[in-house]
């Protein structure tokens, strides 16, 4: 493994000259300026982040909620198949980051948009002055991501989709990481002993606590967006976006544990530590 960090970083890459947070201030489980403050203590190479308001706002909104209204797939299971708009849904798509009412809210937890989709309609909102690779945008989301994955064929819950900008999706971060294998285990048994499904995943976070997280904390949510920006700072250098060590928060987590151990965390890897001028313990 060290061989290959080692491989990755024999060209010094050039970071972003420019980062655009847009942050909407009616998301609440994530801090702005706290992304700013941990992004610069983790990162001193780059340079200040700017923040930016709802996407939406921007002069393209509305030929994008075309396209996001058009992004909201049919089945988990099935790839390419889309949902027809609905009367509504262009509104809907329009306010989506934007609004403080319950039912909008609840609505955005039922609705699941194909992430790369999702990213081509995203990319008119930025200003064709600022679509360069040296210009990172990284947009926070209140819209369920998800990207196909063919190791088994169905569509998948992520909290960073990295691209053109980068999106990341707050109320992914309840479903994506995964469970242990062994709290995934314990689940299954359950529910074929006959135990509701309530029933089970209560028992399953009583015997797993400390795989259990707040997915609408501000200060869980915006580390991870700090994390999710510094894989999309490292995409833009030309790198890869993950880092293969487990111990550095570029590290892409699959289950909760790594989640909690990587995403969340300070620690920083010898060569991430390099890139980004020092990094944070």
């Amino acid at each position: 493994m060290a061989k290959a960090s080692a491989k990755r970083f024999l060209s010094p890459p050039g970071l972003p000259a420019a980062i655009t947070l847009h942050i909407s201030p009616a998301i609440r489980e994530v801090e702005g300026t706290q992304v700013q403050r941990l992004l610069a203590d983790a990162a001193p190479a780059l340079p200040s982040a700017h923040l930016s308001g709802d996407m939406m706002a921007s002069p393209g909104g509305r030929r994008a909620a075309v396209a996001f209204a058009a992004a909201r797939i049919q089945s988990p299971q099935v790839e390419g198949e889309f949902l027809a708009p609905k009367a509504g849904d262009f509104e809907f798509e329009l306010q989506a980051d934007s609004t403080g009412e319950p039912g909008p809210l609840s609505l955005l937890h039922t609705r699941l948009y194909d992430g790369l989709r999702i990213l081509q309609g995203a990319l008119s909102l930025i200003p064709p002055e600022e679509r360069a690779t040296n210009h990172l945008h990284v947009w926070v989301t209140r819209r369920l991501l998800v990207t196909y994955s063919k190791d088994d064929y169905r569509y998948h819950a992520r909290f960073a989709v990295h691209g053109y900008p980068t999106a990341f999706s707050v109320p992914a971060l309840r479903y994506a990481p995964a469970p242990s294998k062994r709290a995934a285990i314990m689940q299954v048994l359950l529910a074929r002993q006959g135990l509701p499904p309530e029933m089970a995943a209560r028992a399953v976070e009583e015997q797993f606590a400390s795989e259990n997280y707040d997915p609408e904390d501000p200060r869980l949510v915006s580390a991870a967006v700090v994390s999710s920006t510094l894989q999309a700072c490292a995409r833009a250098a030309g790198l890869e976006a993950f880092c293969p060590d487990g111990s550095c928060r570029l590290f892409n987590p699959h289950r909760k544990p790594e989640f909690l151990a990587t995403i969340l965390s300070h620690g920083l890897c010898k060569d991430h530590k390099k890139l980004f001028g020092g990094g944070a313990k």
